[in-house]
């Protein structure tokens, strides 16, 4: 073994180029009779011979390296925040202010330089976290529901007054594959608009779910009706308001029934029976 200025440089008996940086490797060394050079230098702080690649690298320095090891290195990082945290936060703040621009080029630069081992590192860190990533997700969510639906109204309404024709277009061959969920779309939008000029409570329920409570008999005549009938038959179904909106009824489930088409619109805005008791 011989020492140099800054490495200790030993000579190993080793069956194939590289260093050798296991003491396990030593013997399969001696067994192939070639010798290689394994450079190693001493760390500064815990006075440890190691491997050139437990060292930071450093342009500063003479060698190309840190003084000190990586874990030593990294200790010393840890200490220095702990004692100078709100000075260090101060200046990272301050510096992250006056360099925006700088940091976001950077960012940019690295994150298309890397993009494979960046993708593969995030996949990685979603299987091992994701329980926990998931439960501060939601806690996340929760705490700025208010915030989060606002900005989603906000960009609908945008993105809905830039796509206008899109839309409409949309909206009526949707209408047009599903026209009962249409309809029902419309008896809500109407019901809200009558509530709002008379007052009351809307609530958001389906129209199948009150024609299956009803057992699909009209709660007008007491005769049983069709599923197979669709709109405009006065034979199908229809959904009747006991108490009408416009004489302070609700849009609410107490207060609606099952009906046929033709007996709701005979019956008009007359009140006809009284409010179910629902168990």
């Amino acid at each position: 073994m011989w020492m140099s200025s800054r490495y200790l440089v030993f000579l190993l008996i080793c069956p194939w180029p590289g260093f050798i940086s296991s003491p396990g490797d030593l013997s399969t060394a001696q067994a192939g009779g070639i010798f290689r050079p394994i450079a190693m230098k001493q760390c500064t702080k815990c006075k440890k011979i190691l491997p050139l690649s437990e060292f930071y690298k450093k342009r500063a320095a003479k060698d190309g390296l840190c003084p000190s090891c990586k874990e030593c290195a990294a200790k010393t990082s840890r200490e220095y925040y702990q004692a100078y945290s709100s000075k260090e936060k101060t200046r990272v703040n301050k510096y992250r202010l006056s360099h925006k621009e700088e940091i976001k080029r950077r960012k940019q630069k690295h994150n298309q330089s890397h993009k494979a081992e960046i993708s593969e590192y995030q996949r990685k860190y979603w299987q091992t976290n994701k329980v926990r990533l998931k439960e501060y997700r939601r806690k996340y969510l929760l705490g700025l529901s208010s915030i989060v639906k606002i900005k989603n109204a906000r960009y609908k309404r945008k993105w809905g007054q830039d796509h206008k024709a899109e839309l409409t277009i949309y909206r009526r061959k949707w209408g047009r594959v599903h026209p009962e969920a249409e309809r029902a779309k419309s008896r809500r939008r109407q019901a809200r608009k009558r509530v709002a000029q008379y007052g009351g409570i809307v609530e958001i329920f389906d129209d199948k779910e009150i024609f299956e409570r009803d057992g699909w008999i009209c709660g007008i005549c007491g005769k049983k009706v069709s599923k197979a009938l669709e709109h405009p038959n006065p034979r199908s179904a229809s959904l009747d308001h006991i108490i009408p909106l416009s004489r302070g009824g609700n849009h609410i489930r107490i207060n609606v029934q099952l009906a046929h088409l033709g007996c709701n619109r005979k019956k008009q805005a007359h009140r006809n029976g009284q409010l179910r008791l629902l168990g």
